[in-house]
């Protein structure tokens, strides 16, 4: 009788990997699917996100997402999020994810908006990164043009951010302390605290933007 429940058992295991299997292979043969179909019509995608964009009576300036299933980071779709984005008009994007993952994916991300976008779009794509110049990419498009203006010609711009848990508490930590000396500091030579001006300086020099 023992045999015969054990038999079972590997019956069922067999059976339950053979469709965890089967799913795995249509999954990816999806994502092949969407890679293809979503090549092919990208120049129809964006022209339909801007017409949907034009039927809103409020689009917003930054938009901001966080990265859930921490242990897959799809490039190709991030690449999408931030070409649609682009065709919104929208400004700001970020991305944001725990453990860094998304900054670690920093040039392959570049390089499938390089490719995919090609220099009309990725030309005016401005990224907010330590690894970045001055919110520039040192990323080639293709076409021997590099992030930021085009012949002098000025568009509209989509600054992306890509942002860790670095980014966050112990930079908030650093600015506060910043900002505790310079107040420190300047009351033995002045009686006024410190201005709005004074302390937007710190906050970018700790964030680099």
């Amino acid at each position: 009788m023992d045999f015969v429940y054990r038999l079972l058992l590997c019956l069922v295991h067999f059976v339950y990997w053979c469709c965890e299997s089967m799913a795995f292979l249509c999954f990816l043969a999806r994502k092949k699917c969407d890679l293809f179909w979503t090549r092919t019509d990208l120049a129809e995608q964006i022209t339909q996100v801007a017409s949907c964009v034009k039927q809103l009576k409020n689009v917003p300036s930054h938009l901001a997402f966080l990265l859930v299933e921490e242990n897959v980071v799809s490039v190709h779709d991030l690449a999408n999020v931030v070409i649609w984005s682009f065709a919104a008009g929208i400004s700001f994007i970020t991305f944001y994810d725990h453990d860094g993952k998304i900054k670690m994916c920093e040039k392959r991300l570049m390089q499938e908006l390089s490719s995919k976008a090609g220099s009309k779009i990725f030309n005016n794509i401005l990224w907010d990164t330590i690894s970045s110049t001055n919110g520039h990419s040192d990323v080639s498009n293709g076409n021997g043009c590099t992030n930021g203006l085009s012949n002098g010609l000025s568009s509209h711009k989509l600054r992306v951010n890509l942002m860790s848990y670095e980014d966050g508490r112990p930079k908030i930590i650093r600015a506060a302390v910043e900002l505790g000396l310079r107040e420190k500091m300047g009351n033995s030579k002045r009686q006024e605290r410190l201005s709005v001006n004074e302390a937007d300086e710190v906050i970018r020099a700790v964030y680099q933007v």
